[in-house]
């Protein structure tokens, strides 16, 4: 089984460099310069037609993910075809997130086992970089503009984690978000537990990209997200912070491996 995906905006320039149909996309899988690889996947930057891109490539079969999605009344999706539906539905919700050019999936005597994803790059510099060079007020209003996002992302039911370095800032200061994989795609029904979740293993997880927030700045991005959040969370100020101090503790305690550094592309 092939499954396979061309954004309408993309057909044109991607027929002109003969990129039209599920085996000339894999056979560029190797092509360009390799930007990531870690455990069957790769990320390689490409110029078509006048135009870098990040193809995305994973080579590894899932049985689990697709035994839990069954059971859970879901069509089964490997990897790359699950970040393009997650992007579809952020999209919907009227966030701003990296586009998707082309995307596939295979499998293999029933079982899912490979998938592309070829996506424009986004101009701009990532939001860590920025943080790390911005001055003390400049850091607090990132951080505020961040809380908005985060915010706006739990209240549609979107929970993943957000890390700085999955945030590209745009000249004109818009956050564009990046990297978008997840194995549940699509928004789920808010509810404080998500939204505890969701900002803890964020706040963990930048911790181990050796992102750390003073407690006024992390208090500036919690008031930010209140109000984004609005009062279904249904917490004062003081106690959503020692949640989600108590949330980033156990998110930690179950990240034992450190996710591979990626350059400005999608991972």
């Amino acid at each position: 089984m092939q499954r396979l995906y061309v954004n309408p905006r993309f057909r044109e320039p991607l027929a002109r460099v003969d990129l039209e149909s599920f085996e000339q996309f894999v056979a560029r899988a190797d092509q360009g310069e390799l930007v990531a690889e870690d455990k069957g996947r790769s990320t390689h930057r490409l110029t078509l037609d006048g135009q870098t891109y990040y193809l995305k490539t994973v080579h590894k079969p899932i049985v689990a993910p697709m035994v839990e999605a069954l059971l859970a009344l879901r069509k089964p999706h490997h990897y790359c075809w699950r970040e393009k539906l997650q992007v579809d539905a952020l999209q919907a919700h009227g966030i701003d997130v990296m586009e998707v050019a082309a995307a596939g999936e295979s499998s293999s005597r029933g079982i899912l086992d490979f998938s592309f994803l070829l996506a424009p790059e986004v101009s701009g510099a990532f939001l860590d970089q920025i943080y790390v060079a911005a001055g003390p007020q400049q850091q607090r209003a990132l951080l505020e503009q961040l809380g908005a996002l985060v915010g706006q992302l739990h209240s549609g039911g979107f929970f993943a984690p957000v890390r700085m370095k999955d945030i590209v800032v745009k000249d004109d200061g818009r956050f564009v978000m990046i990297d978008r994989e997840t194995r549940k795609p699509g928004p789920r029904r808010f509810s404080r537990h998500h939204a505890l979740q969701g900002l803890g293993r964020t706040l963990a997880r930048q911790q181990r990209d050796g992102v750390h927030w003073e407690e006024e700045e992390l208090a500036a991005h919690l008031r930010a997200y209140r109000t984004a959040v609005g009062a279904k969370l249904g917490l004062n100020e003081s106690e959503l912070e020692q949640k989600v101090h108590e949330s980033t503790r156990k998110a930690l305690s179950l990240i034992h491996i450190s996710e591979p550094t990626r350059p400005n592309a999608p991972s």
